[in-house]
């Protein structure tokens, strides 16, 4: 009798284990279901180019992603990069238009327009967006370049097939642009491992993976070369670090010195101003005071377009080298001064203060 009871025993403390792993089983594929790990699907690697097929009402076209990176106060940021000629904007193509970064597997992110703009950034400027694990169901929350709210609600995972090709697993993600007195509701799949295969935008276009291209190539420790830049907030840049966009209205540019320490050249990365300046020369009397600014300019947006015009600013000194008067031309060539204007008697810090570019001092 004894041996039955203890057989029975044992079955029922088996069959309690059993029950116990199989409850644990379910709530571990539960947990797997409801949960996403955000680094196989949102990840950034230099260079992937993704190339899309887009359609909107009777227009086709191919829109091709690059993903570039730009150093944040020594943090790798990733951004999508989009060729357009002469602004080269952050690709408003991309399920995040503006640069993200990666800390600990969460997405920290900050809206950005124009390429040129991430110089200014700061790494406290970038917000939590996505952690590092994500729930179905769950909204996280940020803001376009216009400070408007945007919303990101994880919908589901589902199997999807773009263009003949399958991708299980997908994460459908609904973004909710919010405006003023409306909104825009977009539908977003993103595939593990591959990144956005499928965008509804609720203006009708929607836009296809056609071609993932990875960059499998081994990351090479960058060795920064050529001449060192200057901007106007005294940030120095090597050349070989210079983003496309800084041609276009540039805030860098380098500085020739003579023998005697006095600038004597400015050279933009490209071109500056409302006037697309490409250089600007500095003349000096014989006791080192500045009386010649020359801005060598072609009113083009075209990069590598040559200066045909020079701006004239110059300045005239009392009998002890104390500026009195300024007076300019947008033409050198011209017969007529364009204005003038008088001072009371500045040194040459009052005059250095008075400079279109004051990225270089005048002496050193």
């Amino acid at each position: 009798m004894k041996k039955y009871i203890i057989a029975i025993t044992i079955l029922i403390f088996s069959c309690k284990s059993n029950n116990a792993q199989e409850t644990d089983t379910t709530s571990d594929q539960l947990i797997k279901q409801s949960t996403v790990i955000l680094k196989e699907y949102l990840f950034f690697n230099e260079n992937d180019t993704r190339v899309y097929e887009c359609t909107f009402g009777s227009k086709e076209s191919i829109d091709t992603v690059i993903i570039k990176t730009f150093k944040i106060e020594n943090e790798e940021s990733f951004y999508p990069w989009e060729n357009d000629k002469p602004y080269f904007f952050i690709s408003p193509n991309s399920f995040l238009g503006g640069t993200s970064i990666l800390r600990n597997d969460s997405l920290f992110f900050k809206a950005v327009e124009k390429e040129s703009s991430l110089i200014k950034l700061k790494s406290l400027e970038f917000k939590l967006l996505f952690p590092n694990i994500i729930e179905i169901g769950q909204t996280y929350n940020s803001v376009n370049i216009y400070d408007k709210k945007v919303e990101y609600t994880i919908m589901s995972k589902t199997d999807i097939t773009i263009l003949g090709t399958k991708y299980n697993d997908c994460i459908h993600i609904r973004k909710t642009e919010y405006w003023d007195k409306n909104k825009n509701v977009d539908n977003i799949w993103v595939a593990k491992n591959v990144g956005v295969v499928k965008w509804e935008r609720s203006t009708g276009r929607v836009e296809l993976l056609k071609k993932y291209i990875p960059n499998n190539s081994f990351i090479i420790e960058k060795t920064n070369y050529g001449p060192i830049y200057l901007n106007s907030e005294g940030k120095k840049i090597y050349e070989s670090e210079m983003l496309e966009s800084y041609r276009v209205n540039s805030d860098f540019s380098t500085a020739i010195y003579n023998d005697n320490g006095y600038l004597i050249r400015e050279d933009f990365y490209g071109i500056t101003g409302e006037m697309s300046v490409k250089y600007i020369t500095y003349k000096y009397d014989n006791d080192g005071l500045l009386i010649q600014e020359l801005y060598h300019y072609n009113a083009s947006l075209e990069i590598n377009s040559q200066p045909n015009k020079i701006w004239l600013n110059e300045y005239i000194y009392d009998e002890v080298g104390k500026l009195i008067e300024t007076r300019y031309k947008f033409n050198i060539e011209d017969k007529e001064w364009d204005d003038s204007r008088k001072y009371d008697r500045l040194t040459q810090q009052g005059v250095s203060n008075l400079r279109y570019s004051k990225r270089h001092l005048l002496s050193r």
